[in-house]
């Protein structure tokens, strides 16, 4: 009987979830129809400021100044959205900093010039603005600039251009300017709100004037009472004005005021919350921990390739709700509970493509209502479950860099923002995540070594975790203490890291021999022997460390893998640096066949190894001709597996390398112009374009001229040249006049 009950109580709810995903889905123009009441007053007057340009050539700017909730962003995308066919090209630029406003005009600028823009962000940005200039002096362009805080803040950055409208959404009104206009957005009259309650509860009300007053005629709250009344099609509408009563909380009104809303907002959004369906409730406590103005669902999308049992623990441990799980697996009911977030208002869609914003005054009250701790919790548990691990993969950037801004924030919140009462397995599945993210695109941040000193601090805590728990044995613990000793590597702690990492060998040794591990392991000990001392007797301990781990990953991994690949290329090193340049250049290139065979992924990253290293090695040792060819591939190779990220450090270093080659080849060819040419070329897409050290180009260039003149006539050379970094269209001053003398073995 009960079973049967339950499973009564199981398809009654699931007839009810389809009928919901239904009517959701049967409303797809909703949002933009309930954007259109009151609206077409202060578009008019847009257009009227907005004219024909002036003789001065100067853009014309209109100012939409208002408080929070004034519909400014509403007002701005509407205007956008109603007039994008008279206009040649449309621009949507997030102005609350400086720095998104410079970020957004260098996406720009990435979007239209592609691998040929600059890689520095301040310049790219510069080029977006020129993009624009160039654009709006022929034809009409439309650029918004949103939620700008001050006249300051956007002025380095404030587009210009004979035929180009600037639409400026601001909470300050203070905007000075020639051909600049300040308007407020008028406020939703009675008649205004009474029709956007008529039109989202779908039926008339003679208390529709009273409760557009009670709420203060504000859209956001005016939305979710006509849906709450279009949902109770047996209750009154005062039926919903004493309900509001009882849920108007002290809080709720605080909270709202805080951040400049009315404070019947606090009340409309706690019953919104409470008639919404268990599926759109769920979600919307966990998007209340992300940041309100950079949501996607690229983390629920992801959770639906997680291991059952990887979920099965985190819902043991309280961190992420099976249920939630469950909706990540059904794209039908995940996207029904955004749209139904969306219809209600607690959502709306935000500036960038695929992206949503949530108001901050509604982010706020969810995330009291479902309790701070547990909003973190699930919030921490989603990204744990996640967050890509293979963060070095081509296909991965780009969900990093969706998701690490939501990570930032919760590790800005609290002790590395984990909760106290996660368990240890889901804190470590988190901090390993994280603290790969940052100690390997460490470029990405204002200095390299600042995110490894992040990275590091992860890693240690991680570390004392695990050994506080009784679970810290064996294999986890030696893998816990091998995370953390390659962070120290990166850091330049060698002589910390060969104990960590010898002491981790020892557990797993005893715990699990033969482990899969251990190969990892090794080769992160070469690594670290290999810095820790120059010395021919240390790079041979190095030497034999390499050998060992590349034994174990043939024998663990079979004898085409990337692990393999890796380990050739790692042994191929260490042969160089003793000395043994022929040897190591043939491991290189097995390393290259084995990566070519093994990986299935022809933008893989790792394919460029192999290439970039013997063109590095052939350089070094004076064939800078035959390194070039493989010095080209290495960048090319790097700029198609970073082609998400072109400003990404491996891609930097190729093309220092292929430069480095460029400058010592053209001293010694007597088509020197044409490296010059080509040296040109690539300092006008890498600006600043970084070379060699002066003491590395010097050495190349002495052995470029020993192996060409047979070692008889040593090459005089001249004093250092005054700068490693290339300005764009200058090159290093010349080293001396080579094209009268004898080069054997160097065609014309």
């Amino acid at each position: 009987m009960l079973a049967a009950v339950s499973l009564g109580a199981q398809g009654l709810g699931w007839v009810r979830m389809r009928r919901r995903i239904a009517f959701i889905n049967d409303q797809p123009d909703r949002y933009l129809r309930r954007e259109t009441i009151g609206r077409e007053g202060d578009v008019r007057e847009i257009e009227a400021h907005l004219g024909t340009p002036g003789d001065d050539g100067r853009a014309r700017i209109v100012v939409i100044a208002g408080g929070p909730g004034a519909g400014k962003t509403t007002l701005a995308r509407y205007f956008l959205h109603r007039k994008q066919d008279t206009y040649a090209h449309t621009l949507h630029l997030r102005s609350e900093t400086p720095e998104r406003l410079e970020a957004d005009l260098a996406d720009f600028a990435l979007r239209n010039h592609g691998a040929a823009a600059s890689k520095e962000l301040s310049v790219r940005a510069e080029t977006g603005l020129a993009i624009i200039a160039e654009g709006a002096a022929e034809a009409r362009w439309l650029v918004v600039l949103d939620n700008a805080p001050d006249q300051a803040t956007v002025s380095r950055y404030m587009p210009q251009g004979r035929h180009l409208d600037i639409v400026v959404t601001s909470r300050n009104p203070d905007w000075r300017g020639p051909g600049l206009v300040v308007m407020r957005p008028s406020r939703l009259t009675t008649e205004d709100a009474v029709a956007l309650l008529r039109a989202e509860a779908g039926r008339d009300s003679a208390q529709f004037d009273e409760l557009a007053h009670a709420l203060d005629h504000l859209p956001l709250a005016l939305v979710q009472a006509g849906l709450w009344v279009r949902a109770h099609p047996g209750a009154r509408v005062g039926d919903y004005l004493s309900a509001l009563d009882r849920h108007l909380d002290a809080r709720d009104m605080t909270e709202a005021e805080e951040v400049g809303y009315p404070h019947a907002a606090g009340g409309a959004i706690r019953l919104t919350c409470k008639d919404m369906s268990r599926d759109a409730r769920l979600l919307a406590q966990v998007l209340a921990g992300f940041e309100p103005d950079a949501i996607d669902d690229t983390a629920f999308r992801r959770l639906e390739e997680a291991r059952p049992w990887h979920v099965g623990l985190a819902w043991l441990v309280g961190l992420v709700p099976f249920r939630l799980w469950r909706i990540c697996r059904s794209p039908k009911r995940r996207m029904a509970a955004f749209r139904e977030l969306e219809l209600k208002s607690l959502l709306e869609p935000g500036e960038r493509e695929g992206t949503m914003r949530m108001h901050r005054v509604t982010g706020m009250i969810l995330r009291r209502i479902a309790g701070p701790r547990r909003v973190e919790k699930r919030m921490t548990g989603l990204l744990a479950l996640t967050f890509p691990r293979n963060t070095f993969a081509s296909a991965a950037w780009s969900d990093c860099a969706r998701l690490m801004p939501h990570v930032q924030r919760l590790l800005e919140q609290e002790d590395l923002g984990m909760t106290s009462y996660a368990s240890t397995i889901a804190q470590s599945s988190y901090l390993e995540a994280v603290g790969d993210y940052l100690s390997r695109t460490g470029d990405h941040a204002l200095t390299r070594t600042g995110d490894h000193l992040n990275a590091a601090r992860i890693f240690a805590h991680m570390l004392d975790m695990i050994r506080a728990s009784p679970f810290g044995k064996g294999t986890a613990l030696a893998l816990a203490e091998f995370r953390y000793a390659r962070s120290l590597v990166w850091t330049g702690d060698y002589a910390r890291a060969e104990g960590l990492l010898r002491q981790a060998i020892d557990r797993v040794e005893a715990a699990s021999p033969g482990d899969r591990s251990l190969g990892a392991i090794y080769t992160v000990l070469s690594e670290a022997t290999r810095l820790s001392d120059p010395g021919e007797a240390t790079q041979k301990r190095a030497l034999k460390l390499a050998q060992k781990a590349l034994a174990l990953r043939l024998k663990s991994c079979g004898r085409v893998s990337p692990e393999v690949g890796e380990s050739l290329n790692n042994l191929g090193h260490a042969r160089v640096l003793l000395g043994q340049v022929g040897a190591g250049i043939r491991l290189l290139e097995k390393s290259r066949r084995v990566f070519e065979a093994s990986l299935s992924d022809p933008d893989d990253y790792r394919l460029a190894y192999a290439p970039g290293e013997i063109g590095r090695v052939l350089l070094e040792y004076g064939y800078a001709h035959e390194a070039l060819p493989n010095l080209w591939e290495a960048l090319e190779l790097r700029r198609t597996a970073y082609a998400g990220t072109p400003d990404h450090e491996e891609v930097k270093v190729a093309a220092t390398n292929l430069a480095s080659a460029l400058l010592v080849a053209g001293a010694f060819a007597p088509d020197r112009l044409r490296y010059q040419l080509e040296l040109l070329m690539l300092a006008g897409e890498f600006d600043p374009l970084e070379v060699w050290s002066d003491d590395r180009i010097d050495a190349a260039k002495e052995a470029c001229w020993l192996r060409l003149t047979g070692g008889y006539n040593r090459f005089a050379l001249d004093p250092a040249y005054p700068r490693a970094v290339i300005p764009f269209g200058l090159l290093p001053p010349e080293r001396g006049d080579f094209t009268a003398l004898p080069f054997p073995g160097v065609s014309a």
